[in-house]
């Protein structure tokens, strides 16, 4: 009896570890791949920048745009969390991570993530974040159909719907910061780091299009800072306006507006790093990419076609980042198999999605508040005055009582 009881607890334990097992490495077989209709929907938050404890509206926006959207994919393209550095940063990143993809595996739907420039500022680094990100269903980094330039970039195929081929190409590019747990002076430089990852990039899209019958195979790139040809989609103006906005970096003596062609919001000069030189170059030489998607300034909600790219920089998805709330959103791109030398895209508000927000914190940051805000400080102003004349109607009258003795 004892022995029967110890083969069935040996067998139970087995099957155990057999469906875990099954279960951890399902979602890594999974292959991205065009519907029956023939589309592909991206949904891309960025900038989300909430901690472990994100604000009710940051929640309330991503499970929105999963409702309305209903996507194949969900890009999480950078600044993803903000959790302050202290003894207990790995486990506050852990939980605002599992936060943040929350509405995607909670979902079943597959998400790919990249870095931005202050996912580690936190002091955990970002091959720590990613071991936490693949540890969590639906992530496709590193999964078996990703092909990675060890360098922080990545590309994921996705199949025809009617068969195995290769239909469409994704790229995946980290910004350039020190990789690994360690600060040591053997780390590759952001400048060494941007050209590993085109040189990657420039290899793998020669053997996608040899396995394309020598055409370029169609892609969209994903990167936190855009390149520096995003200023392509502006124009100078002799000072500054209401609608202008300061250039940043080389272009930081310049005001700027949206040339006539440029759709969507612009509130703050696009900000690039100097490694990104060339890059842009190098998409057009391969004639495989004809969008790039890119977040990092907040406010920017901005596309528009430079030498035949679309370059488009989205709205922060979470609430509590810099910039008023009203600048929150997603964006959304729909691949068609059918013709995949273009694609739609656009953008979803904070507006568009959860309407006006009920969380105090949340009003206090957008315009929907500004009678809220002069009134608020208005009265605090109004009280301030009126308890400074009471304070000096006193002394005047003990003055007065004084001189009466």
């Amino acid at each position: 009896m004892k022995l029967k009881k110890i083969f069935l607890t040996i067998f139970l334990a087995a099957f155990g570890l057999m469906v875990l097992s099954f279960s951890s490495s399902a979602y890594e077989k999974t292959e991205l791949k065009f519907n029956s209709d023939g589309k592909f929907t991206i949904l891309l938050f960025t900038d989300i920048e909430e901690t472990e404890l994100p604000m009710s509206d940051s929640v309330k926006l991503w499970n929105a745009a999963i409702e309305k959207v209903k996507p194949d994919l969900i890009v999480y393209n950078g600044d993803n969390q903000k959790v302050q550095q202290s003894t207990d940063a790995f486990e506050n990143v852990k939980q605002a991570i599992t936060e943040i993809t929350k509405p995607a595996s909670e979902n079943s739907i597959p998400f790919a993530v990249i870095f931005g420039s202050n996912d580690a500022n936190c002091g955990v680094s970002k091959d720590k974040q990613l071991g936490i990100y693949k540890s969590i269903s639906g992530c496709l980094n590193g999964s078996e159909n990703t092909s990675s330039s060890g360098s922080g970039a990545f590309n994921i195929t996705i199949k025809s719907s009617t068969n195995e081929s290769d239909a469409f190409s994704l790229w995946f590019f980290d910004t350039c910061t020190p990789l690994g747990d360690d600060d040591t002076p053997f780390k590759p430089s952001a400048q060494k780091q941007a050209e590993s990852q085109n040189q990657w990039y420039e290899k793998k899209s020669e053997l996608l299009k040899e396995e394309n019958d020598g055409k370029p195979l169609p892609s969209l790139v994903f990167q936190h800072e855009p390149v520096p040809e995003i200023y392509n989609l502006l124009k100078k103006t002799d000072s500054k306006s209401s609608d202008s906005v300061k250039g940043q970096g080389d272009n930081s003596s310049n005001y700027y507006i949206k040339s006539d062609e440029t759709s969507g919001t612009l509130n703050k000069g696009p900000y690039f790093s100097s490694y990104m030189d060339g890059r842009f170059d190098l998409w057009k030489q391969q004639g495989d990419v004809i969008g790039a998607f890119f977040g990092h300034d907040h406010r920017n909600d901005i596309g528009g076609t430079v030498d035949g790219i679309y370059l488009s920089q989205t709205f922060k998805s979470g609430v509590r980042g810099y910039g008023e709330a009203k600048y929150s959103g997603v964006r959304v791109i729909t691949l068609d198999e059918n013709d995949t030398s273009t694609f739609d895209t656009y953008s979803l508000s904070l507006p568009d999605l959860i309407g006006i927000p009920t969380n105090l914190f949340t009003v206090f940051r957008t315009s929907y508040a500004v009678t809220v805000k002069i009134a608020a400080f208005g009265g605090i102003g109004s009280a301030l005055v009126v308890l400074a004349v009471a304070a000096i109607k006193r002394i005047l009258t003990r003055r007065k009582n004084l001189n009466g003795l």
